[in-house]
């Protein structure tokens, strides 16, 4: 979970461009970076349920599966 928390960070301080523009007035950012601005946003909101689902799926979660997945025979050549 805290390196799912990381990496939401890592897109939210991107995200903080809100900042500048909450400062400076929105006229100081054109339409095309505005939108890029908004899809990023919903982005980096969503970067932890991302995470989290791509490690259910690839993730071990019991000892069998460690066992099926990590100790089978090589094979032969």
């Amino acid at each position: 979970m805290k390196d799912r928390l990381r990496h939401a960070a890592y897109r939210k301080a991107w995200h903080d461009i809100e900042t500048l523009i909450a400062g400076h007035g929105p006229d100081v950012i054109g339409e095309r970076d505005f939108a890029a601005f908004k899809q990023m946003g919903e982005f980096y909101r969503h970067v932890g349920e991302m995470l989290a689902t791509l490690a259910d799926i690839v993730q071990v979660h019991s000892v069998e599966e460690l066992i099926a997945w990590g100790f089978d025979d090589p094979p032969e050549e």
